[in-house]
């Protein structure tokens, strides 16, 4: 029976959302720490674990971008159009930031031509291990893979004509520190390609033209 001090009223959608999030949380949580303990009663170190874990968050997303990448894009996306309104020309050395299973690598390789060169950089070695097996059925000789955070990227200064980063609606890792790291990655006068809103700093780049969905911005 409810108490005579009850008095029902709606819970609103942020109450609701913020209650979902909470139980989406305590259920990772929970999940985590039954994990940490199978893999104690393994004999498995803290290290160990870790990896375990990344093991399984890296197979998981990789299985997301591999739904939109291999399955969404092909029935409405043109890489070819996004990437000649990125800039992409014969001849440029250029640098891909989470290029995922690969949907704009190919096509870029082949813009670029046998003068030019893709680095294809993720943070996700699955999705690094799909674009060298792609590379390697294509016979592609004209792009290198990188697993690497896109913060820290151990390549010379000024090695690339043109950046381009599609597809990342939160990039992971430091935001700015990543628009800083492919500033000093860009040749002087390089262009910063970008898909959606993402706007990095006014100190570092200019906005050059837009074009639908994808803005260039050129290195200052």
């Amino acid at each position: 029976m409810l108490s005579k001090h009850f008095h029902p009223r709606c819970v609103t959608r942020r109450e609701a959302h913020g209650h979902r999030l909470w139980r989406r949380g305590h259920r990772r949580a929970q999940t985590r720490a039954l994990r940490q303990e199978m893999g104690r009663q393994e004999g498995m170190g803290d290290q160990e674990i870790r990896r375990a874990e990344l093991s399984v968050t890296h197979k998981i997303h990789f299985r997301m971008m591999s739904l939109v990448h291999e399955d969404l894009y092909r029935l409405f996306r043109d890489p070819y159009k996004v990437l000649d309104a990125a800039g992409l020309a014969a001849g440029q050395t250029v640098l891909e930031v989470g290029c995922g299973p690969g949907f704009f690598t190919l096509p870029a390789a082949r813009i670029v031509g046998e003068q030019g060169r893709v680095y294809a950089l993720d943070i996700n070695p699955l999705a690094v291990e799909k674009v060298r097996q792609k590379v390697a059925q294509e016979g592609v000789t004209n792009v290198e893979t990188l697993l690497a955070d896109a913060a820290q990227i151990d390549l010379p200064d000024q090695s690339f004509d043109l950046i381009y980063v599609f597809g990342l609606a939160r990039p992971i890792g430091d935001a700015q520190g990543i628009v800083a790291e492919l500033h000093r990655l860009l040749k002087p006068d390089g262009i910063l390609a970008f898909e959606g809103r993402a706007w990095p700093s006014s100190e570092l780049f200019r906005l050059e033209k837009r074009q639908g969905r994808i803005a260039q911005f050129r290195k200052v």
